[in-house]
């Protein structure tokens, strides 16, 4: 009987440790359902929401930057010697409420220069992309720089570049002109062309006179399933979607303001449904 009652004693131990950790294996599956199902899905659902409103942000800052120069901004500033200094998007900061930081860059600088350098470290608001896993100082919005595209455009007037470096492949592209597109550049309609987009798996320093050609956008987004890569696009016309699904004939259509074709893609309708988050 003393036997049996010594033994009762010591199973107890060995039970309530395995009911603490069957309960500790509940517990744990329970907050990874609620994180997974619910957290995950809205914290990616504000992310989203936060980046659209960027982009559409930068979007009217495009237009209002046409309104004011009658074009459409270059994708860079050049030195005496037509080489890149700053990107667009410094040519945006007085449009986007950022005029205090406007007053204190020197456009007439290189990015990277003492003057300037301190800039790049921090990501102006409106350039923050949430759904992007940036660095300090680093963006994901970004156009596309070709002579058939917005960036640049096509102009008579415009400097031209001898040549333009792909930052990703390092190999050069034709030759592009620095002044900026005008609308009558845009043949196929601005519902129909890509004026920038937001690369969510390469961001880049805001400031730096970084964006991407023609050929790396196409090997980025033909050959993917959107619904696990997001694209999400800005269009001349100045409207802000998600593209689930776009064949490369479509690619090319969006990217070429002059080719005589209208774009045909699936989206996401934002507002109506802005819990649309793909699985990864």
């Amino acid at each position: 009987m003393q036997d049996s009652n010594i033994t009762k004693k010591k199973s107890w131990p060995i039970v309530v440790g395995v009911l603490v950790f069957v309960l500790a294996i509940g517990l744990a599956a329970a907050f990874a359902w609620y994180y997974y199902a619910i957290m995950l899905p809205a914290q990616l659902a504000k992310q989203e929401e936060v980046t659209i409103n960027h982009m559409q942000a930068i979007a009217r800052a495009m237009l209002a930057y046409y309104d004011t120069h009658d074009h459409f901004p270059p994708a860079f500033t050049p030195d005496a010697k037509r080489r890149p200094l700053t990107s667009w998007r410094v040519s945006l900061l007085p449009f986007l409420e950022e005029e205090a930081l406007a007053q204190q860059y020197d456009d007439q600088q290189p990015w990277d220069s003492p003057a300037n350098r301190k800039h790049a470290e921090t990501t102006p608001k409106p350039f923050q992309g949430p759904l992007a896993d940036c660095l300090p100082g680093q963006t994901p919005f970004c156009v596309v720089v070709g002579p058939d595209t917005m960036f640049t455009g096509n102009k008579i007037k415009g400097q031209l570049v001898p040549t333009f470096y792909d930052p990703y492949t390092n190999k050069p592209q034709p030759p592009v002109r620095l002044q900026g597109t005008q609308y009558e550049d845009c043949l196929d309609g601005t519902v129909n062309t890509l004026l920038f987009y937001a690369d969510l798996e390469h961001p880049v320093t805001w400031s730096e006179p970084t964006d991407v050609s023609p050929e790396t956008f196409i090997a980025r987004y033909s050959k993917q399933d959107l619904q696990q890569k997001r694209l999400y696009v800005a269009f001349v016309s100045g409207d802000v979607v998600r593209i689930t699904k776009i064949d490369p004939q479509n690619i090319l259509n969006l990217l070429n303001r002059h080719d005589g074709e209208s774009v045909e893609y699936e989206k996401i309708d934002l507002q109506e449904d802005p819990l649309a988050i793909p699985t990864n």
